[in-house]
This record gives C-alpha cells, structure tokens and sequence, in this order.
C-alpha cells in the first residue's frame, strides 16, 4: 500500500498524492553547452564513470579556464547547515546552459566527483554530469525521495517509503537499503555516518558504506524530519514544536527546548555556540519565528518575529553572521552572538534557505518563482532569473555554475556568458512521449463548477458526497466544509490541533504532503483520515463529533499514517495505512477487525489507494506499482484484479471503475466495464481532475479539479 508521506490529495476514499511515482517517468535533457546537443537518460542504471573518473572530467573542464568542482555533499552543504558553499558562481548576470525534465517535481541536487544527484517525485535517484547534464544513471527507488547525501563513492537516499538507499555513485547500483522505517526529511551525513529520524520514534544512524546501524537513540514521542549534527551533538526535532539534542556518545539527551509557537520546525543551524531554529508557517495565523539557543543547555538566547509575523528562515551563516529571507518581510542579516540587526533590505517570498559565496547570497522565491542573488553586504539586489515553476530548496553553487530545481520537474545549470556559446538563450522543453490516442471515447462532460476561490477553499484534500447530495471537502486549514448541491457553503468546522474536532492532515516540514482523505457513511456519518494525529474521526453529517478510534503504533488497531478511507453499506470502515502499507477494517463502533497486506496476498504488494466499495461490497484498490485494481471480499480475501494505469480507483453504481493517475504524476484517467473492458479514456494536458469522480445516492457525479474547485460531470458510457 502507499507509504509516501509528501502535497497531496485525496477524493473521497482516495487520496491523490501529488507525491506519488509516475508510473512511466520521462526525463528529457536540454543541453545547450558549445554544441548544443542533447542526450537521454538511460532507462536503467548503467555503467559510468567511476568516482575517480568523475572527478577527472571535472579537472579537465579547467582547460578551458573553467573552476573544477567542489563537492556540496548534502543539502544545505554540510551536518551543521550553515549553508556556505564553495564556489565560485557565475560571473555577472548567469546565462542557461542545459536543463533536464524529469517526470515529477525534483529535490535540491547535491555534487560529488563532478556529479550532480538529483532526487525526484517519479521514484527515480539521477546522476548527471554537472558540466554538461549528460546522464550518467538513473536508479528506480520505487518512491519520490528527499535530497540526497555524497560521500566516499556512496550516495544515500530516503524514499518516501521509509527506505533509505546506499547507492554506488559511479555505477547507480544499490549496495544496500534499509528496512522502511524513517518518517520523511532528507538524511544528514557526518564522519561517515546517515543520521535519520524513523517513524518508530527512533532516530538512527548507518553506516554511509554498509548500510549497518551505528547510532540509535530513543524519543517518547514522533519524532519529525528536521535534523542536524555538529561535533558530538545531534539536534533533533519532535512534534509540537519541541528540540532536543541528544549526545552521540552514549545516545543520552542533553536538553529540550519546547518552541513558544507549538508546530512545524524548520531545520535547526548550528554555528559556534549559538542554535538557530525557526517555526514554520503553516495554515491559520502568522506563527513564524526565530530563535537563537544557548548550544550547551539550550535556553533561549533572543528571539525574533518579523513585522508580518510569517515565516522567516534561517538561511546561511558565516563570520558571527546570520543571513535570514522571510515569507513578507524582505532579508534581514543577524548578529548570531546576539540578534542585533546588521541590515534589512526589500526580498521576494522566501520559504526555502540561502546559498552564500564570497558577497553573494542565492535564494528561491516562490513570489515572484525565481532564482535570486543580493550582496551578503547589504541585501542590495544583483540579478533574479525567472523558474519554469515554483522553485525547490536552495541553489546550489560550484564550478563557476549554479544549479536550481522546481517543482515542474526541471532542473537548470546556468554558466557565465563567456562559458555559454553564442546565441540566445535556449528554452528547456520536455521531450517526453505523446500519449497514446485512446482507442475509446472521452464519455466526460463537466455540466457545472463551484469555483474554490468563492467558496473559500483552502486547498482542497479530498471530495465525498453524503446522502442529502451535500458534498464535504477536507482542507489543508485543516478543517471540513460541507457545501450543498447548489454549491453554497452549509457549514465549517475543525481547527488544527489534536483534541476531538480537531485535524492535523499536514506535516511539520513545509514538503509534508497534505493528507486528509473523506469517506460519507449510508446514515450520513462523516470519516475522516486524521493522518498526523493517527487516527479516523466520525462526525455526524453536521459536523458534531461522534467518536475516534485509532492510535500511533504498529500493533493490532492502530497506525502510522491513515490515509484513504471507505464506509461499506453496514458501517464497516476500510483504512490503508500509507506507511505501515496495509488495509484495516473496523466495525461500526471502530472495534478493530482484520488486517491485510503484500504478506497476506502479492496483489497487495505495492503503493495502494482508495478501498472504494461497489455494489457486491467488495473492496476495490489501485496499486500503481502493480498497475493493477484490485478487488476484495469483506473478509479481506483477493477475489479478482486487473491490470491498469492504476492509481485512485472508484466505481458508480453499475459496478464500472473508474482508474485515474494523475495523482502519481500522470494526466489520464480510464473506464472500465463490470468485466474490466476499457470503454472510456480522457487524457492529456485537457485532463483537469485530480481524482476519479465521485459518486452520489441521487446520481450527483462531483470531482475536484487540480485547481481545486469542484466540477459537477455527466459521464455517458456506451451501452451495456
């Protein structure tokens, strides 16, 4: 079943993850170095070169007067995070040299040997060279990953399985992987070591060459993804807001530090005796914060709050020097020793940290999407180069060149004019493969659309339609709004936070994926998937609270992460836990039924989705791994399944089903008879939903589009 944990959506049972793997990645490469040429990447790992080789083809780019590169093994450039790269960058203004496309949203690349490793959401760890963006291999990690580390000829890369991967970085082969265990957030390597946070509470460190564990130390509670290390001291995240740093000798805990604002956390900066953390702005009112902690017992130093109140990010630091963008409030530069301001200057939208080299200071921005550069001595501005899409992490600067991602899938390496060849800048394009023309017609027609900006949606989840025709929508404000056939808003409620009414469907990173899937009951009762707080909430159709049941745990009843959800025409409630990979049922009071999974039946082996119900009772899931829909008694026994394009499934009242994978990076979705025969396709880039169509007791056939308002359909089907 599906374990990725970073945006997502959900309709009805389903969950649309964002996140999710592309069933057939494309990646295209556009190099425009002297000759303009282009190369594909290959479709599986092969021979190159090794890490020697590597770097060999790294120094004989100086021939022509151009920097060798510098390794930037892990993100945000080293185990303390303080974000100083070596350089140099590109003189003047950068110019395009190539860029690559991949089939998802890319994480922030790192270098090693000359090599650029670039994770990305189509479950693909890629290696190309920095100089000219020719592949060099491509590994299938089975899920999107989180920014990878570089070191002694290994990568380490955490898929959003839970798995960490060690990975020869000449060949692309895996030498070893983990059990999938870890929680999200990019690995932190120090002294040979992969430190990581695990979903069991743990935090782990292995052995970067073999993979074995060589450090653990225990929480009480979930541990999040932010992490750092510096000397003998790891400084670890938990949730609601709290830090604690734990003694690598001995795996004892120094001190805690619990963050005024309780909620997400930013990864903490070490620098000398001072640690930097930030409290990231989520949903609902400004909460963003910096604080600065004493290193040895962790009190609070000094504090600050920017004029807006949102998000401000500890971005580089050097020389006694914090340099720190906001989300509203323009650049501010820090005396770490103290908090005394040293400047602030105008700045663009900033979520993500600063790269610093020599005078300048390399951002992302989100408003405008852009790549940025200022003086480190005074914010003034130098230059900003526009992003394809929103931009990802920070940029990344060695070799004389600067290298950035975005959540389009592209990744760009811009040079000096005098590195580019003559003639204007080329444009990027994807060479990906045209879809094939279906061979059955599109039996959509959207009839009607409530628009999300006027119905003050924010960011819808997921789409379930109740037994009056109202359809209720779980949103990333954490909150459910009920709207009525005509599409006016019945009501709202929910708040984030974890007491009975309340929802946590986001993470604590700003990369979490959202996750809140919605299931309407027969009698009317509202389920809801309370991901980060581990459990499913049931409400009466007006929202009152009825009961939970589910806790944090691997045992009998309880989960990780609760994901997609179904009501069965008894009361019975079906849950795929997307980290423990598993189907649940419990009864109608939510006493714990039965449990199945990959070991109970191979068909379950995979990422799954949805559990919707058709109208012989049987369980239908899409395992997108697979490509295959898969049906299930109400005992949990595989009774049927066919091969398919599969990632969300749902079924209307005629037992078709409806099989869509836009939510795993693709833009198609089919239908096929009660015998499994296609009989209706719509797809390519006019494929607006997000999710297969829900389907309501009055014939109401709703969808959210992928710009999250809500489309009614008719849906004609060929004759029986």
């Amino acid at each position: 079943m599906d374990t990725t944990r970073h945006p997502r959506m959900s309709s009805g049972s389903g969950s649309l993850a964002t996140w999710r793997r592309t069933a057939a990645p494309m990646i295209a490469l556009v190099m425009v170095a002297a000759a303009c040429q282009s190369a594909p990447l290959a479709s599986s790992p092969a021979p190159g070169p090794s890490g020697a080789g590597a770097a060999a083809a790294a120094t004989s780019a100086t021939s022509s007067g151009q920097a060798a590169f510098v390794d930037v093994p892990m993100y945000r450039m080293d185990p303390t995070h303080q974000g100083v790269q070596p350089g140099p960058g590109p003189d003047g203004q950068p110019q395009l040299v190539w860029s690559a496309e991949a089939g998802g949203a890319m994480t922030s690349p790192i270098i090693g040997d000359g090599t650029l490793f670039v994770g990305s959401d189509d479950g693909y760890l890629y290696a190309l060279d920095a100089r000219t963006g020719a592949d060099r291999w491509r590994l299938d990690l089975g899920a999107p990953s989180d920014v990878p580390v570089f070191g002694d000829g290994v990568v380490a890369s955490a898929d959003r399985n839970g798995v960490l991967h060690g990975v020869d970085a000449g060949s692309g082969a895996e030498r070893w992987h983990t059990e999938p265990i870890l929680n999200g957030g990019g690995p932190v390597l120090a002294a040979g070591i992969v430190y990581v946070t695990g979903a069991d509470r743990n935090a782990h460190g292995f052995d970067l060459r073999t993979g074995a564990e060589r450090w653990s130390w225990t929480a009480t509670t979930d541990l999040g993804g932010a992490l750092a290390i510096a000397e003998d001291t790891a400084y670890i995240e938990s949730r609601g807001g709290v830090i604690h740093a734990v003694a690598l000798a001995g795996s004892h805990e120094l001190w805690t530090y619990q963050m005024p604002i309780p909620g997400g956390m930013g990864i903490p900066v070490v620098s000398g005796d001072v640690v930097l953390v930030n409290s990231l702005q989520g949903a609902g009112e400004p909460s963003g914060e910096l604080y600065a902690l004493d290193r040895v017992n962790g009190t609070l130093m000094w504090r600050f709050r920017g004029p807006s109140g949102l998000q401000v990010t500890p971005g580089s630091v050097r020389d006694g020097i914090l340099y720190a963008p906001t989300q509203a409030d323009g650049i501010f530069a820090f005396q770490v020793a103290d908090g005394k301001q040293v400047w602030q200057a105008p700045g663009p939208r900033v979520f993500f940290p600063t790269a610093l080299v020599g005078d300048t200071l390399y951002m992302t921005s989100d408003t405008p999407p852009e790549i940025a550069a200022v003086r480190a001595s005074d914010g003034s501005p130098l230059w900003a180069l526009p992003a394809t899409g929103t931009p990802k992490g920070n940029p990344v600067v060695s070799g004389g060149m600067l290298f950035g991602t975005d959540t389009s899938g592209e990744i760009r390496a811009y040079g000096s004019a005098t590195t580019v060849a003559a003639g204007p800048t080329p444009t990027p394009r994807a060479l990906t493969s045209p879809s094939a023309a279906p061979s059955v017609s599109n039996p959509f027609e959207i009839v009607g659309r409530y628009d999300a900006v006027k119905l003050g949606l924010d960011r819808p989840l997921g789409l379930a339609i109740g037994p009056s025709g109202d359809a209720y929508v779980t949103e990333t404000s954490d909150r459910v709004s009920q709207i009525s056939p005509n599409g006016g808003v019945v009501r709202r409620w929910g708040k984030e936070g974890s007491k009975a009414g309340e929802f946590d469907f986001v993470g604590p990173n700003p990369e979490d994926n959202p996750q809140g899937s919605i299931a309407v009951g027969p009698d009317g009762k509202v389920y809801v998937s309370d991901s980060d707080n581990h459990r499913v909430q049931v409400f009466t159709a007006d929202g009152t609270f009825v009961r939970q049941f589910g806790s944090f745990g691997t045992g009998t009843g309880q989960f990780v992460l609760p994901a997609d959800l179904s009501v069965d025409v008894t009361g019975d409630v079906y849950v795929l836990d997307d980290a423990l990979m598993r189907l649940l049922k419990f009864g109608p009071n939510g006493a714990f039924l039965w449990a199945v999974d990959g070991t109970t039946d191979k068909e379950l082996r995979g990422h799954g989705h949805d559990g919707d119900i058709d109208s012989k009772g049987r369980i239908v899931v899409g395992n997108d791994d697979t490509g295959r829909v898969v049906y299930l008694d109400p005992d949990g026994k595989v009774l049927d399944a066919f091969s398919a394009k599969a990632c969300n499934v749902t079924v209307d009242p005629a037992d078709n089903t409806y099989v869509a994978n836009a939510a795993c990076g693709g833009d198609g979705i089919q239908v096929y008879g009660p015998t499994h025969e296609l009989i209706g396709s719509w797809s390519g880039p006019d494929m607006i939903l997000a999710a297969p169509p829900q389907f309501g007791p009055n014939g109401e056939i709703l969808a959210l589009d992928r710009d999250g308002a809500i489309v009614k359909l008719k849906v004609t089907l060929p004759p029986a």
